[in-house]
This record gives structure tokens, C-alpha cells and sequence, in this order.
């Protein structure tokens, strides 16, 4: 009997064996399984990332080029507000210098 008994304690070890090398070789599988999706959620992350880097790349420069034309069109306007009023000024000096000549000669 203990022949059988040690016999039945070798066969529940080389199981028990098995059951540790098939819970490893699982182990190992869903590790691998979850490497990999990890590094497909950072690739996925990452894309996104650079989808939205450019999106917002692109807004920020159609503003300042919005931003750039409004800004020339101030300016453009102010220098010809400018312009007129010198305009207008040197015909006021030209005519008070013309009047001082007359007055003179």
C-alpha cells in the first residue's frame, strides 16, 4: 500500500507540476498580451497627441496671420489718416508762407 500511496503522491506532484508550468506559461501569455496593448494604447495615445499638437498649430497660426492682417490694416489706415492731416497742413503752411510773401513784397 505504500507503494501505491507513493505512487499517487509522485502522480499529484508531476500534476501539480503541470498545473505550475501551464499557470507560468498563462502567466507569461498575459503579460505579453498586455505589453502589447500598452504599447498600442501609447501609440494610439501618442498619435492623438500629434493629431492635436498639429490641429492647434494650425488654429495658432491662422490667428496671428488673422491677427497679422488686422494689425497691417490699423496701421495702413492710421498712416493715411496721417497723410491727409499732413497733407492738409502743408497746404495751410504753403498758403500762410505765400500770404507772408505777398504781405512782404
Amino acid at each position: 500500500m505504500a507503494k501505491k500511496e507513493l505512487e499517487a503522491i509522485l502522480e499529484a506532484e508531476r500534476k501539480a507540476e503541470s498545473m505550475v508550468d501551464e499557470a507560468r506559461a498563462r502567466a507569461r501569455e498575459i503579460l505579453r498580451a498586455s505589453q502589447e496593448e500598452a504599447r498600442r494604447m501609447l501609440e494610439e495615445a501618442v498619435a492623438r497627441a500629434e493629431e492635436e499638437s498639429h490641429r492647434v498649430m494650425q488654429d495658432t497660426e491662422s490667428k496671428a496671420r488673422r491677427l497679422d492682417r488686422e494689425a497691417c490694416q490699423k496701421a495702413q489706415s492710421a498712416i493715411e489718416q496721417l497723410r491727409q492731416k499732413s497733407a492738409k497742413r502743408s497746404d495751410e503752411a504753403v498758403k500762410l508762407v505765400v500770404e507772408r510773401l505777398k504781405k512782404a513784397m
